[in-house]
């Protein structure tokens, strides 16, 4: 019987979602946002506390800025997908860096999407559901 089914009751199950950016008004807001439409969310300030973070709570995605100190979102996603324990999470880069270079830089490391600052919180939870459409059906 599949996790998510008990005393034939459907349990809906809260994904986790990891926002690793230092900038701490950026994380409380989206926490806020997606908090308030079902996600649970997990936050780090930086990229060894996100990389920490992500091998204890495994979520289900995670939003990684590029610029931060301590080790940057680059250095992150590389970490991630380089081991077992996390390499199969899907990465949204949200970052303020604009350029086409950053961008093939993050793909190259296999995030599943880009997004640039300033954002909307819409668009957002919109790329999330599509990575987490996507990455649960395999297509």
């Amino acid at each position: 019987m599949p996790d998510d089914v008990q005393d034939g009751l459907h349990i809906d199950k809260k994904k986790n979602i990891l926002v690793v950016d230092d900038e701490p008004g950026i994380v409380s807001l989206i926490d806020d946002y997606l908090t308030i439409r079902g996600y649970n969310v997990y936050a780090a300030l930086d990229g060894e506390e996100g990389l920490d973070a992500a091998k204890k709570v495994v979520p289900d995605i995670i939003i990684l800025d590029i610029m931060m100190p301590h080790m940057n979102g680059y250095e992150m996603l590389r970490r991630l997908k380089k081991d077992k324990r996390t390499m199969s999470i899907p990465v949204i880069m949200l970052s303020a860096k604009t350029g086409d270079n950053d961008k093939l830089k993050a793909m190259e490391l296999y995030s599943e999407t880009y997004m640039t600052k300033p954002f909307e919180l819409a668009d957002l939870k919109e790329k999330i559901e599509t990575v987490l459409n996507t990455a649960e059906t395999g297509s």
